[in-house]
């Protein structure tokens, strides 16, 4: 007796753009894509669809969101591909999981401990069944759980700048490495500058320097980095001793930065390629509120080239209407902005 087999795949969509119309979408505020969202979806979808690495700009409001969920869904549904999203914070992870359950988005949150992360959820993950939604932290880190991601979408890409990065910054703090800490403002103390220094020499300034910052100029940095090298490696630390590892053959393309509370060792550009389960990746898509030109989303991302997706023209045309304004030093009774919003 024969069997047959059943497929439970729908049909796989074309493009971005018209999977929107089959989304069971869920909210009565979703009724269509702006014409800017359409025109971006379209363009990626003839251009760069291809494309290793591509920056899309959407302002603020404009529905980035939704276009970063439709491309990694499309992807998702046609190519069998694991798509990870990732967000500054663990807050913005669980309103873009908001959103895409308005959308009809299948997904699911990972943040804090991979070992507590739900298997089934990750199981979803893992054979394309739904979207992974994690932060920055949970991708730059020593071991992290997505390893095999086939799309990775950065949400707020300029905004991660400190997340990629912590993966190859060495730390010092005053408190817990007092000693280490000392000698290294020593080392350099004819390189700071003299009010720094004496502020650094108080033990107690009552009040906290969060604005005194100062960087050790490269060639002083260059002129020490032996002595540098030797003061850390004596002093071994479990807090940063990977990233040490990983930056301690390189340190002349790295900058250092001094203040009252830290020392702060990080690369000019995060070697981001050399992280493999960000660099296997087949397309990384960089979401972001202004691209601009000088070339500072390659430098935080680590990658030399970058597609670039500019906002449509007339873009500005469209919005949903709604404002938020601050009112400095004023409060307001019920019956006040009650007044106010029907007149």
């Amino acid at each position: 007796m024969g069997f047959k087999t059943v497929s439970n795949k729908s049909a796989r969509p074309t493009d971005p753009e018209s999977l929107f119309r089959d989304l069971p979408i869920t909210s009565l505020d979703v009724q269509n894509l702006w014409s800017h969202q359409a025109d971006i979806l379209r363009e990626y979808n003839e251009k760069f669809i291809e494309s290793n690495d591509i920056a899309i700009e959407l302002p603020t409001g404009t529905g980035k969101t939704l276009v970063g969920l439709l491309i990694g869904e499309f992807r998702r549904r046609a190519f069998d591909e694991r798509v990870l999203y990732l967000c500054p914070t663990k807050q913005l992870a669980y309103q873009v999981q908001t959103q895409a359950s308005k959308y009809g988005i299948r997904s699911h949150v990972f943040v804090g401990s991979k070992h507590k992360f739900s298997v089934p959820d990750y199981n979803e993950y893992a054979s394309s069944k739904a979207i992974a939604i994690s932060t920055y932290s949970g991708l730059f880190n020593i071991n992290p759980k997505f390893t095999d991601s086939n799309v990775i979408i950065l949400d707020d890409a300029h905004a991660g700048e400190n997340y990629i990065a912590s993966l190859w910054s060495v730390e010092i703090n005053r408190f817990d490495h007092e000693e280490l800490f000392h000698k290294i403002i020593s080392l350099f103390e004819k390189s700071l500058s003299v009010t720094l220094v004496q502020t650094i020499q108080e033990k107690d300034v009552g009040y906290t320097p969060e604005d005194s910052v100062d960087m050790i100029p490269a060639p002083a940095l260059w002129e020490h980095l032996d002595s540098l090298t030797s003061l850390i490696e004596e002093n071994p630390n479990e807090s940063y001793s990977y990233s040490w590892s990983l930056i301690k053959e390189h340190l002349a393309a790295c900058n250092v930065f001094i203040s009252w509370h830290n020392i702060l060792i990080r690369p000019w550009i995060p070697p981001t390629l050399n992280h493999f389960p960000f660099a296997n990746s087949k397309q990384r898509i960089y979401m972001s509120a202004t691209l601009g030109a000088s070339g500072e989303l390659e430098r935080i991302t680590g990658i030399q080239k970058i597609d670039r997706l500019p906002v449509p023209a007339g873009w500005d045309k469209q919005g949903s209407g709604r404002r938020f304004f601050i009112f400095p030093n004023q409060s307001f009774a019920p019956n006040d902005y009650a007044h106010s919003v029907l007149h």
